[in-house]
């Protein structure tokens, strides 16, 4: 059976958004077989018709520094 989650991220809304230049949702996932960390935003200035509504960064996950991962 295929694995369900190669090739599929997660994204989550960005609860410490600061201002427009933080990313809206952030996630993490599995494309070609390599784990990537997602941002994404949302383009509320279109220009015309067919600019596109997100605009989405993929790039190797970072770790987080031990005193932000959860002690259990």
């Amino acid at each position: 059976m295929e694995d369900k989650k190669q090739d599929s991220i997660a994204l989550w809304k960005n609860q410490k958004r600061r201002n427009d230049r933080d990313p809206a949702y952030t996630g993490r996932g599995t494309v070609g077989g390599k784990n990537v960390q997602a941002a994404a935003w949302i383009n509320t200035e279109k220009k015309n018709e067919n600019s596109p509504d997100f605009t989405v960064r993929l790039s190797e996950p970072t770790n987080k520094p031990k005193s932000e991962e959860i002690p259990f």
